[in-house]
């Protein structure tokens, strides 16, 4: 009796682990191309962003505020504008946004003051990562 209840539990578990694998509906689509992290400064003299040139994909622009006042930071481009809040003097901020082929600006602007710009220039579109390991 024992051995009857044991076959069948085995019999059950693997129809069960049968079932599960493979399936032709499957949609095997290649993720996304790695973000590219982006470092920006908003300073008396003006803003800059580092490296100035990016394949198409999804960025972080990681901005710190080097001056004496809040300042806004905001990402223009074609279909995008994205913005952080204000950013105390000393602090930083993070934009994030899937940017597609073109000239992008990033500006600094305290409330009502000078603006200073960077310009991002974006090209073709980076590679999936669809063979890189160890991603998040």
């Amino acid at each position: 009796m024992k051995t009857a209840i044991v076959r069948a539990v085995t019999v059950v578990a693997a129809a069960g682990v049968l079932a599960a694998c493979g399936s032709e509906r499957w949609a095997n689509k290649p993720r996304p191309p790695v973000p590219v992290v982006l470092t920006g400064v908003v300073a008396r003299d003006g803003t800059s962003v580092s490296p100035a040139r990016v394949g198409g994909g999804p960025v972080e622009i990681v901005v710190s505020n080097q001056t004496r006042s809040p300042q806004t930071v905001t990402l223009e481009g074609d279909r995008v504008r994205e913005r952080t809040g204000p950013i105390i003097p000393g602090g930083t901020g993070t934009l994030r946004a899937e940017l597609d082929p073109g000239t992008y600006l990033v500006t600094a602007s305290p409330g009502g003051g000078a603006r200073a710009s960077a310009r991002i220039v974006v090209g073709r579109r980076r590679g999936d990562s669809s063979d890189q390991l160890l991603l998040p």
